[in-house]
């Protein structure tokens, strides 16, 4: 029986990579294995945060808090916390005595602790919850830049992080306006229950059991309707789902992949990792069933049952996949084993690093492979 632990399942991540596609194809690496080293020998308990701006969080032991490495799996200091995110904008936000922080890649704190719950970077701005208030417990939130001062007016309801230079706040009357970088309206006030961040220039809306999407002046360019989208575009396709099975949808809300798929992940590398006949394990509750890999026309280049299983979306031009024997590796976007399945459990590339689990201990693969690492741009 094919079978996918819950816990790879749990290491999705979304990564966009189109014209990293481009450049793969254009160098098509494939036509030779590609040179790859374990660049730090498997030591560590546990893989908190993958490598993210040449820093990566991972657990020494268990019970400990997180530390923060650099690619030789040294240390930026000494300092271990609860909780921590992934760098981004040059600072990564760290949570110490139930409150949350920036520290910068030499492990320094830049912004003292002093927030509910701090966000990842994102365009030069952090999302920061400040602090609760009222009877229905609302988060008050700000924006602040590199420094910790705050852009703009704080924020008493829902806001999202900055993405491609814009966000949703939503005001006391429960209307949403878009606001860019500048804390500059671009969108009259909106009557939406939700809005989405901003991704290829769009974002998702709800209204009722309804959805849609918007551009960054609050127009609608794919009508409410009553669909179940994605919560994003990714490489012009979002997934949609018609009587319980997935499809692929167009920026102009046009069903280019038909919903035949039982699964389906979101485009990566110009792939994405679907099933036609998925189901749930009755013993495990595992998704089981023949996964495999489509390109943007909908064809197969990884057909179903090859592997074991299959767990996208691709990342650095790499999806782990796993043997009969229990064992994973790695593919690349036209489905060549370029990493052995060898090794007990793995995580996505990030940044040329992945972590791999060998005996009880993870450590980080890392591709050497010149080509390779020019076309993914890393």
């Amino acid at each position: 029986m094919k079978k996918i632990s819950l816990f790879v399942i749990a290491l999705v991540a979304f990564v966009f990579c189109s014209q990293a596609q481009k450049n793969y194809v254009k160098h098509n690496p494939t036509k030779r294995n590609i040179g790859y080293r374990m660049a730090i020998e498997p030591q560590f308990a546990d893989v908190a945060v993958d490598f993210s701006e040449g820093i990566a969080g991972v657990f020494m032991k268990y019970g400990q808090g997180v530390t923060n490495i650099d690619t030789s799996g040294n240390p930026i200091s000494p300092e271990t916390y609860p909780n921590v995110r992934p760098f981004s904008n040059g600072l990564a936000a760290v949570e110490k005595d139930q409150k949350w922080g920036y520290i910068n890649k030499e492990g320094k704190v830049v912004i003292p602790f002093e927030y509910v719950l701090a966000n990842d970077f994102s365009d030069g701005l952090g999302l920061v919850n400040i602090d609760v208030f009222g009877d229905d417990q609302y988060y008050r939130r700000a924006y602040i830049d590199s420094k910790g001062r705050a852009l703009g007016a704080q924020i008493k309801g829902v806001a999202n992080n900055f993405s491609e230079g814009y966000a949703a706040i939503q005001g006391k009357d429960n209307t949403w306006t878009i606001i860019n970088s500048k804390y500059v309206a671009t969108s009259p006030r909106l009557l939406f229950d939700e809005i989405g961040e901003f991704h290829e220039g769009v974002a998702r809306v709800k209204l009722g059991n309804n959805y849609g999407f918007i551009d960054t002046l609050g127009k609608v360019v794919i009508p409410i309707q009553p669909l179940a989208f994605g919560l994003r575009f990714y490489e012009g396709y979002c997934l949609v789902m018609i009587d319980g099975k997935y499809g692929y949808m167009d920026k102009f809300g046009k069903i280019v992949l038909p919903c035949k798929y039982t699964y389906a992940e979101n485009f990566s590398c110009g792939r994405a990792v679907v099933s036609e006949s998925t189901k749930r394990s009755e013993g495990s509750g595992a998704i089981v069933g023949g996964f495999g890999v489509i390109d943007h026309d909908g064809n197969y280049v990884v057909k179903p049952d090859k592997f074991e299983f299959i767990v996208g979306p691709f990342s650095d031009g790499f999806a782990i996949v796993g043997s009969d024997e229990g064992k994973v590796g790695y593919i690349d976007i036209n489905g060549k084993v370029m990493i052995p399945m060898i090794y007990d459990q793995a995580r996505p590339f990030h940044n040329g690093f992945g972590a791999v689990k060998v005996d009880g201990k993870w450590g980080f693969l890392q591709i050497t492979d010149e080509v390779y690492r020019e076309a993914y741009g890393y």
